[in-house]
């Protein structure tokens, strides 16, 4: 069982996710359970180990009161099911990018 599928995250806010390995299966589900109250998405140094970020950013695009995404640093696991997109080395935390890939769709859901 991943992180982010513990069925008690329902109803928040505010969700702030730094430095985990993700599906993106696992994360799109987190939003959905969250999509009426949802309001701010804080994401920092995540690495999908598998799916796309194309598909996390699509759904998020479909949550109603999403007023603040902030994205930093992530991007794909080097040893996941989407190691292709992966870039290698995620940017140094003192000079963060928001988004290490080389699947250029991430960008446009983005």
């Amino acid at each position: 069982m991943e992180l982010l599928e513990l069925e008690y995250l329902k109803q928040l806010h505010v969700l702030e996710i730094s430095n985990v390995n993700v599906s993106a299966g696992s994360f799109v589900a987190l939003l959905i359970r969250n999509v009426r109250s949802l309001g701010a998405l804080d994401l920092y140094g995540i690495e999908l180990d598998g799916g796309t970020w194309e598909t996390v950013f699509s759904q998020a695009c479909k949550i109603p009161h999403l007023g603040y995404l902030f994205v930093a640093s992530c991007g794909y696991h080097i040893h996941g099911a989407s190691s292709q997109y992966a870039q290698g080395l995620l940017p140094e935390p003192n000079d963060p990018q928001d988004l290490e890939t080389y699947n250029f769709a991430d960008y446009d859901a983005l």
